[in-house]
């Protein structure tokens, strides 16, 4: 049997959210083993699909280091056991998803046959493998050109391509906590809870009114930009609570249980957990839960893995298209400000964020998705301070938010639905699909999410964006030209002079290459993939190095002529439609429920 090793020593929510890629692999016929942080032990005993799970020894290798008596030959030989370890396993496939230099020399070290993700050349330098790779990094640059759950991306990170994996839970025992929604695609999150943890909540909840729905909340979150105000959060339940028969239920670290004493100071009713509760426990009381309302947090991703609704407040640096509940009917309510989101490390003055998504307007929504009924009142009051998005899956298997109110169409808006469609294929190796891309589906889409009333602007950047387009398509190309030339000359005497002219003006281009971007903006997403691209490239030898950028540039070239086809064919296919419609009708106009979104209501 083919063995794999999953490196993925990060937080909490990125442990949960690797679970699709363990399940992938384990159905595509691998022993899968888990390398997980020591921390979080009780969550990797809940992930399914594991035959394996090793603790990496965080402490044993980091803490001789900082401590002022540590020695540095205690982590030395602490981490040479580990990696001897996993080296002598032979893994036929290793997928780091903890993006840094520390893991990429820890997959340098294990060296098994294939590596997916960073690690490291027999120079020390670091090394990037996998196109999903590149757009990992890539989107981490370009959050706002991103269009994929994280949860997508770690599965497929681990290069399995999608084939029959729709219906593969046909069969699936209830007791595996799938996440049971009619578009389930293999990839769903799912936690095994033990029934001894479900014995457990019947005590703490054993003074639940029959008719009462239960409501988890989680005030607190990784960073005070990301937390919503706890005051909220009780005005909020106040309002709720007026409306239907609640039993709310709060959870949190033991270092929140002041801010969640604040909430339940509010709340008489309200059962306050925080760090009464392991990860077990949490678990199963968040899966009794009708709904789950919270921040971008780790016990978020608990409650989609466990088929708990989700109702997201992602605030500071939190993004809804990164990191919203995987499943089926959540919603993601967003600020709609220029400043959101924050980068990650920033640390706000403000908070306007904070202000925008109301307390009555989070309680409108939490009782539309307890009642399942949704109204355009709510698209009238609120439409102005804030985004809100429901989840669910494209044709393809891939999570897509569906925003609940018809925004103006934006020409990134555009251009994130056309580079969607491109990545699905091109980061899969499948070039010539691209081809049978549907502009039509596109330009249905956009009709269908957008306005679009301000399309005259769209279109005139539309018209500029092709001229930058081209101008990388062509760049591309000419250091494709040189490549090509630099392979057939390398291996010839007498050439050195020729092959530093043409190493020298290959290094212009992609300094032109990244020059253009940083000009032209949207650009950017496609020139940073073949930038993260050339860290992949590896070889010996001039003729491999030459060969392997050949290709890349064509890649780059290839993306540019498909994107710059499919926005001319979307811009006719809109074009068509606005001459044959009323765009002064209430049905065209912004900010009205999307009728898609609603119709999954009825």
């Amino acid at each position: 049997m083919k063995r794999a090793l999953v490196v993925n020593i990060a937080r909490m929510g990125d442990l949960i959210q690797s679970a699709s890629l363990l399940s992938g692999l384990k159905k595509h016929g691998y022993e899968v083993t888990l390398l997980f942080s020591a921390a979080f032990c009780k969550v990797a005993k809940m992930l399914p699909d594991i035959d394996r799970a090793i603790s990496f020894p965080l402490t044993s290798i980091v803490m001789p280091l900082i401590q002022p008596n540590g020695r540095l030959a205690d982590s030395y030989i602490a981490l040479k056991e580990l990696t001897d370890r996993l080296h002598s396993d032979g893994y036929d496939l290793v997928v780091n998803i903890t993006h840094t230099h520390f893991s990429a020399a820890l997959c340098r070290l294990i060296d098994g046959k294939r590596t997916i993700g960073m690690t490291l050349d027999k120079q020390g330098q670091k090394l990037v493998n996998g196109r999903w790779t590149n757009y990992y990094l890539n989107a981490n640059l370009n959050r706002h050109y991103n269009r994929f759950n994280l949860v997508d991306i770690h599965y497929k990170l681990g290069c399995i391509i999608d084939g029959d994996e729709k219906n593969v839970n046909a069969n699936v025992d209830d007791n595996a906590n799938v996440n049971a929604n009619d578009n389930y695609n293999g990839r769903a999150l799912r936690l095994k809870v033990s029934a001894e943890a479900f014995q457990k909540t019947k005590y703490l909840v054993r003074n639940v009114q029959s008719k009462a729905r239960l409501i988890g909340i989680v005030p607190g979150a990784s960073t005070v930009e990301k937390r919503w105000p706890a005051e909220n959060f009780a005005e909020m339940l106040k309002i709720l609570g007026a409306q239907l028969s609640i039993y709310p239920l709060i959870f949190g670290a033991e270092s929140e249980s002041e801010l969640c004493a604040s909430v339940a100071a509010h709340i008489p009713a309200a059962l306050n957990l925080a760090g009464k509760t392991d990860l077990a426990l949490l678990a199963a009381l968040i899966k009794q839960c009708d709904l789950l309302i919270t921040n971008d947090t780790g016990p978020m991703h608990i409650a989609a893995a466990v088929g708990t609704p989700v109702l997201d407040i992602s605030l500071g640096s939190a993004m809804a298209e990164e990191t919203a509940p995987y499943g089926v009917g959540h919603i993601i309510v967003e600020p709609r400000l220029d400043c959101f989101p924050c980068l990650p490390k920033m640390r706000c003055g403000h908070h306007s964020c904070h202000k925008s998504v109301s307390a009555q307007f989070a309680a409108e929504l939490a009782q539309a998705m307890l009642t399942n009924e949704f109204c355009d009142a709510i698209a009238a009051r609120y439409a102005i301070d804030a985004k809100t998005y429901r989840t669910a899956f494209d044709v393809d298997g891939f999570l897509k938010l569906t925003s609940l109110f018809r925004d103006e169409l934006t020409p990134r808006a555009m251009l994130n639905a056309i580079l969607k469609e491109v990545w699905k294929d091109v980061l899969d190796g499948r070039f010539e699909a691209v081809k049978d891309i549907s502009a039509g589906d596109i330009a249905a889409q956009i009709m269908n999410e957008y306005s679009l009333d301000n399309y005259g602007f769209v279109r005139d950047w539309m018209l500029n964006f092709r001229l930058a387009l081209d101008e990388l398509k062509s760049l591309a190309q000419e250091g494709q030209g040189i490549a090509g030339r630099l392979k057939m000359i390398c291996g010839r005497n007498g050439q050195i002079a020729q092959i530093s002219e043409l190493g020298k003006r290959s290094a212009d281009i992609d300094a032109d290459i990244i020059r253009l971007a940083y000009k032209e903006r949207d650009l950017m997403p496609l020139a940073t993939q073949f930038t993260y691209a050339k860290d992949g490239i590896d070889g010996a030898d001039l003729h491999s190095l030459a060969s392997q950028t050949e290709q890349l540039y064509a890649e780059l070239a290839w993306n540019c002529q498909v994107v710059g086809r499919l926005l001319s064919e979307v811009h006719h296919k809109l074009a068509v439609q606005l001459s044959s419609i009323d765009l002064t009708s209430r049905d065209a106009g912004p900010n009205i429920i999307n009728p898609l979104w609603l119709s999954a209501y009825k």
